[in-house]
């Protein structure tokens, strides 16, 4: 696990960690059940190497692995499957569109096919990272036919209350 050593950090942590439920929840809530989700991070299939990293001498292996989405999604057809990274964000500013992209061109080097979910305080994006990279962190809404209206606004009443700040 990653050393936390001050309140700022922890406090992002526990954000992300509200983010990746609430996209996981959503998910499952579908009343189509057009998805399977798999929690896949590398915190969650490897948490020896999350808690070990600092020792682990063989770095690109290391980078590879740690750069793992969060989740898996099979299309219940079996006809797809979707790696989903998961993060929060207040808004989607400037600031926060360099960081998206930044990162969507971190793990798409490694999984190519990634698509992002960001949770903020005006509601959820859902987008491939290759349209990530392309529209410099701009995003999509997260689509109505993927999470319905009525779902995406009862999880973004519960993200508000649990995160404020």
């Amino acid at each position: 696990m990653n050393n936390y050593n001050d309140a700022e950090q922890i406090g992002k942590f526990v954000k992300g960690k509200i983010a990746e439920l609430l996209f996981e929840m959503m998910i499952r809530e579908d009343p189509n059940h057009t998805f399977t989700v798999i929690p896949f991070g590398y915190e969650k299939t490897t948490p020896e190497l999350a808690q070990y990293q600092e020792l682990i001498k063989n770095y690109e292996t290391l980078t590879v692995i740690k750069q793992s989405p969060d989740f898996i999604l099979i299309k219940n057809d079996k006809t797809k499957v979707y790696f989903v990274e998961v993060k929060y964000r207040r808004h989607l500013g400037s600031f926060t569109r360099d960081d998206l992209s930044k990162r969507a061109q971190n793990i798409t080097q490694y999984w190519k096919d990634t698509w992002f979910f960001v949770a903020t305080q005006d509601g959820f994006y859902f987008d491939s990272g290759k349209e990530v990279i392309k529209n410099e962190g701009d995003m999509k809404k997260l689509d109505e036919t993927i999470i319905l209206p009525e779902i995406q606004n009862k999880y973004l009443g519960v993200l508000k209350e649990f995160i404020r700040k």
